[in-house]
């Protein structure tokens, strides 16, 4: 049975050592920043924030143009593509690292918005796994709700950082813009919504 005390407790062990980001573009509006560290038992771990832009129909009301995902895995298994036993590991110093590199890419890169998912399979049916994972996407929300500037929504499934000031972000120099941030218009797609109806 997992308590909360007990994950508190790995929760106040000092974080492992983060690399410097590593930085990989796929594209002008799709790149991702690696942070690696190692755990006491010589595995290797990486943080990766995947950005992409998302100013392309955006709906009313979402203000942010670039989306960033906060994902975490051991090396080996993204090479290998195969489950490992990990649980030899102090799970709560690995997520105070994680925390580490959320605070240390937000203060450096200044993204629009940051989410990460608490839950990674819907159908998990280990009850002790998943209690696990939400109490850790607590744990790592609630160290969230501390950086400066951004609005934490904290959540079982979804958790996320929003930038609370007006977007583009000036020395965000990484999350670039181009010369048309958003194709949706509300007027015009209630327009041809109205046309289209019309025409049946």
């Amino acid at each position: 049975m997992i308590k909360l005390l007990d994950l508190l407790n790995e929760i106040a062990d000092s974080p492992y050592t983060l690399s410097a980001p590593s930085e990989t573009k796929r594209g002008k509006f799709d790149f991702y920043v690696d942070y690696r560290f190692t755990t006491d038992n010589k595995r290797e771990y990486y943080v990766r924030f995947t950005s992409n832009w998302k100013g392309r129909d955006k709906q009313p009301g979402q203000k942010y143009n670039w989306a960033t995902e906060l994902t975490f895995f051991p090396t080996q298994l993204r090479l290998v593509g195969q489950p490992l036993n990990v649980g030899d590991e102090n799970f709560g110093k690995i997520l105070a690292t994680v925390s580490r590199a959320l605070n240390e890419f937000v203060k450096k890169y200044k993204p629009e918005y940051v989410y990460w998912k608490g839950i990674k399979d819907e159908k998990e049916t280990n009850p002790e796994t998943t209690k696990r994972q939400r109490i850790y996407n607590t744990l790592l929300g609630r160290d969230a709700q501390k950086i400066q500037g951004y609005k934490a929504t904290i959540g079982d499934k979804l958790s996320s950082l929003e930038y609370e000031g007006e977007v583009p972000i000036p020395s965000a120099k990484e999350f670039e813009y181009p010369e048309q941030p958003s194709n949706y218009d509300a007027e015009r797609a209630k327009g041809l919504a109205s046309r289209f109806n019309l025409s049946r």
